[in-house]
């Protein structure tokens, strides 16, 4: 599977001689780069020769062209084996006065995080460490206290796995035929409304942005959520089953996966995947906007993310191989995570030739058997979610319409109350 990032710049296209001596230049900041797999040893080499005007790329559209197609179409190309899996292309001719950079990496290869160092590292200011040259484990240590982070209880006192045992909730998406194809949307959030939310009730972006998001679902298939007859009312007052729905209970909604970095802070060379699941209960059967959020945030609380963290890398070498992917099948099983919710932050001010980076957006794969996987990119005070569905999904575009509505009725519910909430 390959994941990748959008870079959006205004202005004209960057001649390939000057991106080449561009990127030539800044290489070393990155040394993960110039390294491939070698299938023989099992690991992670460096190239010998590798030439980074190997992973640049030129691809002219027609004006007018949907540059989102031309994006699927990059990702479905295979990446050359015997080089590092990665390149960068440059989308250009669709739009006067701006283009697209399309940094496309094989997912064995990096996960979302550590493709962001790299992409911070050539167009930022960060300068990644060389990948260690023993087996690639995560870099932090399980955190050491006299109330331990890696217990078992977790919401409401049950116990708190990160391997999903029951099925999520039915959700009608599910049940459409899968085609192989895909189809790619996005939209970036009013960032006005989204700062003013988590203001109001002390919750993070991210936690505002799942808690409408849950809205949008609701809405997008009320069938699966609304009574017959309730009709499809939103912003409505908490009701008093809303109120004593138990958290994280899987009747509140769907399980999502979201992943957890287990990097250290310098992103530890950047090379292969290095992350932890924690599965969110995101509640599309709740009425209420406030008690959604209030969901939300008891499950994405700092001490729930810490004791999922700590004790993934606590167990990161304790593990075997077939272990690991029987946990993996389970992670991939939509009757039990019915998809993925990426969040990643990139570091502010990216800049191509002088030229800056206006806005970007973070494309999550999707994996065998799925139909929905959702990013959302941070890139300085926005917010740009990504929707990939198989085309066998009906209308995904309007997911985006009602998760935008979601947030401007939280937004509305929040200035008309004191609704801060306890992380």
């Amino acid at each position: 599977m390959n994941c990748g990032a959008l870079l959006r710049v205004v202005g004209p296209p960057p001649a390939p001689e000057a991106l080449r001596a561009f990127a030539a230049e800044r290489a070393g900041r990155a040394p993960v780069l110039a390294y491939r797999p070698d299938r023989r040893r099992g690991a992670w080499v460096p190239a010998p020769g590798f030439a980074i005007e190997d992973h640049l790329r030129w691809r002219a559209l027609e004006p007018g062209a949907d540059v989102r197609a031309a994006v699927l179409a990059v990702l479905s190309e295979a990446l050359p084996p015997s080089r590092p899996l990665w390149d960068l292309t440059v989308l250009h001719g669709y739009a006067p006065g701006e283009y697209t950079l399309c940094w496309r990496v094989d997912h064995r290869f990096q996960d979302g995080m550590s493709l962001t160092g790299s992409m911070e590292a050539l167009f930022g200011d960060r300068r990644l460490t060389p990948p260690a040259p023993s087996r690639n484990r995560p870099a932090g240590r399980a955190r050491r206290s006299a109330a331990p982070a890696t217990g078992w209880s977790g919401v409401g006192g049950r116990v708190d796995l990160a391997v999903p045992w029951r099925r999520t909730a039915r959700w009608s998406p599910n049940q459409a035929a899968l085609t192989g194809r895909r189809v790619l949307h996005s939209v970036t959030f009013d960032s006005v409304r989204l700062h003013a939310t988590a203001r109001a009730t002390g919750a993070s972006l991210n936690q505002v942005c799942l808690a409408a998001l849950a809205g949008g679902l609701r809405d997008w298939t009320p069938q699966d959520w609304i009574p017959q007859g309730q009709g499809g009312v939103v912003g409505g007052a908490a009701t008093g089953a809303d109120r004593h729905r138990p958290v994280g209970d899987r009747s509140t909604g769907l399980t999502v996966l979201m992943p957890l970095d287990l990097r250290a802070r310098d992103r530890a060379g950047a090379l292969g995947n290095q992350a932890a699941v924690l599965p969110v209960v995101v509640p599309c059967a709740l009425a209420d906007p406030l008690e959604r959020l209030r969901h939300v945030v008891a499950q994405t609380s700092a001490a729930r993310i810490r004791r999922h963290r700590d004790r993934s890398r606590a167990l990161a070498d304790l593990v075997p191989y077939r272990l690991a992917r029987l946990v993996l099948a389970r992670y991939c099983d939509p009757r039990y995570l019915a998809m993925g919710v990426t969040t990643v932050p990139v570091q502010p001010g990216l800049a191509v030739l002088g030229a800056p980076v206006r806005q970007v957006t973070a494309l999550a794969p999707l994996p065998p058997g799925h139909r929905a996987v959702i990013a959302m990119a941070r890139y300085g005070d926005a917010v740009t979610a990504s929707l990939v569905t198989d085309t066998g999904v009906a209308q995904p575009a309007r997911l985006l319409e009602h998760w935008e509505e979601a947030i401007a009725d939280l937004h509305r519910r929040t200035t008309t109350a004191s609704t801060r909430l306890e992380r």
